[in-house]
């Protein structure tokens, strides 16, 4: 058996991709934009993507960073700036706690979360495990305030 040849070598690329033949047959990547849930503009598909509303979302998000603080002894911008080399996947804190409260309102598997959130499973499953017990804890601190 022989392998078929193809005219072009295809690199595969992310599922949030389009890959396009330009006239010289020469591949063009366009990356569609993914989640971002500063775009969302409906109050509805807010609450239908994470539970909350965009004030209550907002309040808890205060209470979040408050607790990453608490914990880590500084914010998670400054952890950002003074560890991480990468660009990281998250680049700000609201965007984690968006993440976890997506995960838990959709219930995906981790490969279709990671899909939608541009990255691999095992990197959504790891995001998920890392600040979920940090939601608990914010969640239990204030209920008792």
């Amino acid at each position: 058996l022989t392998r078929p040849i193809l005219a072009s070598p295809i690199k595969p690329s992310p599922l949030y991709s389009i890959d396009l033949l330009d006239c010289e047959n020469q591949y063009i990547v366009l990356k569609n934009q993914l989640m971002d849930y500063t775009q969302i503009k409906s109050a509805r598909q807010f609450k239908s993507t994470t539970g909350y509303s965009k004030a209550e979302f907002e309040e808890l998000y205060k209470y979040f960073s408050k607790n990453y603080k608490e914990e880590f002894g500084q914010s998670y911008t400054e952890y950002i700036e003074e560890n991480v080399t990468e660009t990281p996947k998250f680049d700000s804190l609201d965007k984690c706690l968006y993440f976890i409260l997506f995960q838990l309102k959709n219930d995906m598997t981790f490969d279709s979360l990671g899909a939608v959130f541009g990255m691999d499973g095992s990197t959504a499953h790891n995001n998920f495990k890392r600040f979920l017990p940090m939601l608990e804890q914010t969640l239990r601190k204030k209920s008792l305030s």
